[in-house]
């Protein structure tokens, strides 16, 4: 597995954990599903679990997210969040 593979499972696996914590009804959901969820349809998490993920991540990864991330139509599905804090995790 290369290097950016490895990185991606590192942050896919973290935010599959932070939703089952937040949310124990997802303990059952296969790690496929939750990652191509939109966890805002889904509503693995609510608005104020949105801000709660937000800290949780930039704390977890060292990063900052900026507007451009929230606009990201990528944003709201755990995969594509995961992508989105891979590249800011890249130098």
């Amino acid at each position: 597995m290369n290097i950016e593979l490895q990185e991606r499972a590192v942050e896919l696996s973290w935010l599959i954990n932070w939703f089952r914590e937040q949310n124990p009804t997802l303990a059952s959901l296969a790690d496929d599903d939750m990652e191509s969820a939109d966890f805002f349809a889904a509503e693995y998490i609510d608005s104020f679990g949105v801000i709660m993920l937000i800290e949780a991540a930039e704390q977890e990864f060292g990063i900052k997210f900026d507007e451009d991330d929230f606009q990201n139509r990528t944003f709201s599905k755990v995969s594509g969040l995961a992508d989105i804090i891979r590249d800011k995790r890249t130098p």
